[in-house]
């Protein structure tokens, strides 16, 4: 884990600046603390800083360069089929100089050219310049894992692991605004739309060769394509998930210094500790503890798992207060607005757990792969009860909001908010509706008539539609399913998750993104994922059937979310206040009393007061508020 950045004037013939790239690199020093190199030839300069996983010597320092001197390598990430690569490169003769998988880059692409990529299982980002052509190779991996942007100059590129790096060396910067507004609606914007107009991203799954003034993006994704030999039965798949599983984990595992495990209240990071235990290889697992609110209190299912595994269990108390004292010094170090409320404990567990590793794992990508959202019974409920009208529904929530509520992750009242606001759609628009915390009558009276002229609300539907309809699965489960994984998965829950890491030099590995289990999810069937109204159905028979039984799921689960609502109006609520006041040309005045008004008509607002909030404050720290 790294982070990258670089300059080629692959456009002139001018010199690049290995100060600025160290300059960039200097930005995200807390990604690489324990090494920092540039390397500069002509037209190109390329720099890392590491935090050292694999290979922890100095052999393993960036930028690294082949045996002959032809080409320079900068990389981010790790791969998990690293020594299987390693082994049948030396059996072609290969010779390796030290233990890092970032040499392993350089000799595959001595061996396979710019398919080097299609042989890798892991997380990555990186550059790759053969001098004897003057040609540059920026790839990424296929879940988007590992961030990699780009901006294009009058040069050439510039690109690194984080946007906010390259912001001091942009000619021009500009907030786009179609990705504000749909920020503001889903509290996250899907790549490869960003929030500067000028700012794009590597696209996953693709090399990007760029040669004098030419880009060609190369696809390597082949084998995620058709659903072939879909598994039938359930006892058919447990049997081939438990060993797809085990060698996953196991491949995770990788490196020269200790790993741990975030385990919540669910199915994902369960199954995850359950096959740890039986690896033997971690011993202990951190796990995020809301204090002061029992109605966000997973700990017992954590405790099941811990009495049943042997795993210890490092408890991180989160109290509303805690939290609430570092929002500043969140926002200060986000790279872009975290919509995601989960976020801010996100933030504070990671400080923690730094504290004593550099490698944790993470259960994220088990709901888009096998089907665990509440989402995706819209369709069956669509179906089911089309003749009831969203008028009914509205009712049940202007209903629900008179009447006191259990402080969920999804209270009641949003939940019908959302369902009244998709029921009259199908397909990617209802998927985005249910999703949507800013309507468009809630945008006509918060937004200013500048900014809703200048931005485009069907944007983001836009999107929807595009990974929807280039979806390889028929059903509609599945559809939804890739969609989200195209979307909230990639450019949502993995940068929470990376960014919060890496702010504390800690690497997060994911291992239900292993290509394996990708391959495997591919192959699943619907009905194997939603059994009736269960939600990921084929994980919580593996979990039995791996803990005999012993262990059965958290009905209950509800994400790591903290008690956001209490906190924006006890704890945060002078900090929420100041972020709504703040003046922009993207609300209109009296942001505060607007919003309080479609909460006295029945209308769930915590989740947009936090969007407006986070976006306020961030934009006003960057320098970027207009």
């Amino acid at each position: 884990m790294c982070g990258i950045a670089g300059i080629f004037n692959h456009s002139s013939r001018s010199q690049a600046d290995p100060d600025k790239v160290s300059g960039m690199l200097d930005l995200m020093r807390y990604r690489g603390p324990d090494s920092k190199g540039v390397f500069n030839d002509g037209r190109l300069a390329l720099g890392n800083v590491r935090l050292a996983i694999q290979g922890l010597d100095s052999s393993g320092d960036q930028p690294m360069l082949s045996n002959n001197k032809s080409l320079a390598v900068v990389y981010s990430g790790e791969i998990y089929n690293h020594w299987e690569l390693r082994a049948k490169l030396e059996a072609k003769g290969h010779r390796f100089r030290s233990k890092t998988d970032t040499e392993l880059l350089l000799h595959l692409y001595e061996e396979y050219d710019i398919n080097l990529a299609k042989y890798l299982n892991g997380m990555f980002a990186f550059a790759l310049f053969d001098r004897r052509n003057e040609s540059l190779l920026l790839g990424r991996d296929r879940s988007a894992q590992k961030p990699f942007y780009i901006v294009r100059t009058k040069l050439g590129v510039m690109f690194a692991s984080e946007w906010h790096a390259l912001l001091p060396y942009m000619d021009s910067i500009n907030l786009d605004p179609n990705s504000l507004r749909t920020y503001l609606s889903l509290g996250y914007i899907p790549e490869p739309k960003n929030f500067l107009s000028e700012v794009d991203c590597v696209a996953p799954g693709t090399v990007k060769l760029i040669r004098s003034s030419e880009e060609i993006d190369h696809c390597y994704l082949e084998t995620y394509s058709n659903e072939e030999s879909p598994i039938d039965t359930l006892e058919e798949w447990l049997s081939q998930a438990d060993e797809v599983f085990t060698h996953a984990i196991n491949r995770h595992l990788v490196g020269d210094v200790p790993i741990t495990l975030f385990l919540s209240g669910g199915i994902d990071s369960g199954l995850l500790a359950v096959y740890l235990a039986q690896s033997g290889k971690v011993e202990t697992a951190y796990s995020g503890v809301f204090l002061d609110d029992p109605d966000h209190d997973e700990s017992h299912f954590v405790k099941s798992l811990s009495d049943y595994t042997g795993l210890k269990i490092e408890r991180v108390e989160l109290s509303r207060s805690t939290m609430a004292d570092e929002v500043d010094t969140f926002v200060d170090a986000s790279c872009f607005p975290q919509g995601d409320t989960s976020s801010l404990a996100t933030f504070c567990l990671t400080k923690i757990c730094a504290q004593n590793y550099k490698v944790v794992l993470g259960g994220d990508g088990g709901d888009e792969l096998f089907g665990g959202y509440p989402t995706y019974l819209y369709p069956k409920l669509r179906q089911n009860f089309r003749y009831l009208p969203a008028t009914l529904i509205k009712l049940g929530r202007l209903v629900s909001s008179t009447m006191g509520q259990r402080n969920s992750y999804l209270p009641l009242t949003l939940k019908l908010q959302l369902l009244a606001q998709a029921w009259y759609n199908e397909g990617p628009v209802a998927h985005y509706e249910i999703k949507n915390y800013m309507p468009a009558k809630v945008a006509d009276d918060l937004l200013s008539e500048v900014f809703l002229k200048s931005s485009n609300p069907d944007v983001g539907v836009s999107l929807f539609n595009t990974f929807y309809s280039e979806s390889f699965s028929q059903g509609q489960v599945k559809k939804l399913c890739s969609l989200d994984y195209h979307t909230f998965l990639r450019s949502c829950t993995i940068p929470k998750i990376e960014r919060n890491c890496m702010q504390h030099s800690l690497e997060n590995r994911l291992p239900f993104l292993d290509n394996e289990i990708l391959f495997l999810s591919q192959r699943t069937p619907e009905h194997l994922m939603i059994n009736r109204y269960s939600l990921k159905h084929c994980l919580r028979e593996l979990l039995k059937l791996k803990t005999n039984r012993a262990i059965s799921s958290n009905p209950r689960k509800q994400g790591f979310t903290p008690p956001m609502a209490r906190m924006l109006k006890n704890e945060m609520r002078e900090w929420a206040m100041d972020g709504l006041s703040l003046s922009n040309s993207i609300f209109k005045h009296s942001t505060i009393e607007r919003i309080e008004q479609w909460e006295k008509r029945g209308y769930h607002m915590e989740r947009l007061t936090w969007n407006i909030a986070i976006l306020n404050h961030w934009l006003y720290k960057k320098g970027l508020l207009v």
